[in-house]
């Protein structure tokens, strides 16, 4: 690679929700910028499960035009980027595979058992460093955050810097013409009918990185022990917010609406919060979705600027009101605290038409009455609102993934094989959870619930048969769309057509 041809970068993401996804577009930018011929393949999983050897055999043909393939995973995806490097390194042996995202920052020694090399922590700076230096005919360059295959004098150098001046950043890479999905099993351009397809109408992005909180369950858990200094939120200057957005705006005429999916974006300063809606409102106007808010940032004062922002949809995590699963989890908030904290939420349902609080139920440690304290605590939640509830996953390097293997409730073998994580909308089938599934069709209140709870009906109903707990959790998810859909938030159709690949594990044959 020394002479002077650029080298021809693939990124793979492998999501199965979104072709918005801010890490890949941000990478892509970069080196584009710094002159490498960079493409996206988005990889969605649940396409590749139906379709595998058509798939397989034009993505191996596929990655013949490209020097380095990248592939860009969470710990549920690591089993398929596995697959899918093995399968390249078969047929051209020498392309150079690099892992990178959140399951290999948290175990790259894992990764490097089959990467040439694994980009830990950020790859803005150190990624494109190191086509340099391979460019400049180094075999092996000593690169800060790239861990190389067999070379265990790099394993503990340090990382780069996290970027804090975003100037330097170019805004991320929205010409998706130049870029591509997997269709069917077939890798097609992101243009015409295809981009109207997978590029839905509401736009995702991140204009925060880092939290301030240490939930033991979060991947944000392992990025605090890489950086010390990762609770201090980085911010993007608003003015490059906006550019991202006219340019999101002008390449995808048809987005109708924002979703900030940042972890921590409510903690920003009330200064900031304000310029954002100025500017915002002045220039893009559209829906807003905001995710990242904590109990501590439901406060009138920010509540005020995200409505006069535009805001329609609001989402915050509760995760659990068990005091035992709350050590567990490192999350302090007391229940009168939340609740003073959804009632304030409530006040400004006219304007949020979507509030969203997210749960975590089933933890293996099995707490007595955490699920049922969770669901007497959602019966007093004022409507209108909708529940999030999620099994309990475990990420690689968090503090509850490693209670978790040396307890052996979970296995490396689960990670190699496919199983870590897959399904974490799997529920178990009991009576409570029954209820809380229920309680997005019709919110049951206190009185009915304690009838509902009687031990005359929980001693003879502990669970629920499999076929008729999939289908209330049908109705939910159906109940939802059409709520959104109602209220003009016309992406959610293409989104149910997009996510019932995802989600149908949900309905096979599975006991219970």
């Amino acid at each position: 690679m020394n002479d002077t041809r650029r080298t021809k970068i693939l990124l793979v993401a492998l999501n199965p929700g979104s072709l918005y996804i801010y890490g890949v577009r941000s990478l892509s930018a970069v080196l584009n910028s710094q002159g490498f011929d960079t493409r996206i393949l988005f990889f969605f999983p649940n396409q590749f499960a139906w379709d595998n050897d058509k798939a397989i055999s034009n993505f191996i043909q596929f990655c013949v035009n490209f020097d380095l393939i990248g592939f860009s995973f969470t710990s549920y995806n690591f089993f398929l980027a596995v697959k899918l490097a093995e399968a390249i390194k078969r047929n051209s042996p020498d392309k150079i595979i690099l892992f990178g995202g959140a399951d290999p920052t948290a175990e790259p020694q894992r990764s490097l058992k089959v990467a040439d090399a694994v980009c830990v922590g950020e790859g803005e700076v150190a990624l494109p460093a190191f086509v340099k230096a391979l460019e400049e005919g180094k075999a092996k360059p000593s690169v800060p955050g790239l861990w190389l295959k067999d070379q265990k004098e790099n394993l503990n150098q340090p990382l780069q810097p996290l970027v804090r001046d975003f100037s330097r950043i170019p805004t991320v890479d929205n010409n998706f013409q130049r870029h591509f999905v997997l269709h069917r099993g077939n890798i097609l351009n992101i243009e015409g009918r295809i981009a109207k397809l997978y590029l839905m109408s509401n736009y995702m992005t991140m204009t925060s990185f880092g939290c301030s909180l240490m939930c033991t369950y979060c991947l944000n858990n392992r990025m605090k022990v890489l950086y010390p200094d990762w609770a201090v939120v980085r911010r993007r200057p608003v003015k490059y917010i906006i550019e991202e957005f006219k340019d999101a705006t002008k390449q995808i005429p048809w987005i109708r609406s924002i979703d900030l999916v940042d972890d921590d974006f409510g903690n920003a300063p009330i200064e900031y919060l304000r310029e954002f809606q100025r500017e915002y409102r002045r220039n893009i106007g559209l829906p807003l979705d905001v995710m990242g808010l904590r109990p501590p940032d439901i406060i009138p004062e920010k509540l005020d600027v995200l409505r006069e922002a535009g805001t329609v949809k609001v989402r915050m995590g509760i995760q659990t009101v068990n005091q035992e699963t709350k050590s567990i989890f490192k999350r302090g908030y007391s229940n009168d605290f939340l609740m003073e904290k959804i009632k304030l939420l409530n006040q400004y349902k006219e304007a949020f038409y979507g509030i969203r609080y997210d749960f975590i139920i089933d933890t293996p440690w099995d707490i007595q009455g955490a699920s049922l304290e969770t669901l007497e605590f959602i019966s007093r939640i004022p409507s209108p609102f909708i529940v999030n509830i999620f099994t309990l996953a475990f990420f690689p390097g968090t503090q509850l993934y490693s209670r978790a293997l040396q307890e052996g409730i979970i296995r490396q073998e689960d990670v190699w094989e496919g199983r870590l994580n897959e399904n974490f909308m799997q529920l178990k089938p009991t009576w409570v959870n029954f209820l809380l599934v229920f309680m997005n069709i019709i919110p049951l209140r206190p009185k009915l619930l304690a009838f509902l709870l009687r031990n005359s009906i929980t001693k003879r109903i502990k669970r629920v048969p499999r076929g008729i707990f999939k289908c209330l959790q049908l109705l939910a998810f159906a109940k939802r769309w059409i709520w959104f859909v109602g209220h003009g938030d016309y992406s959610q159709i293409r989104k149910l057509l997009l996510y019932w690949s995802e989600y149908r594990f949900l309905f096979k044959g599975q006991g219970s």
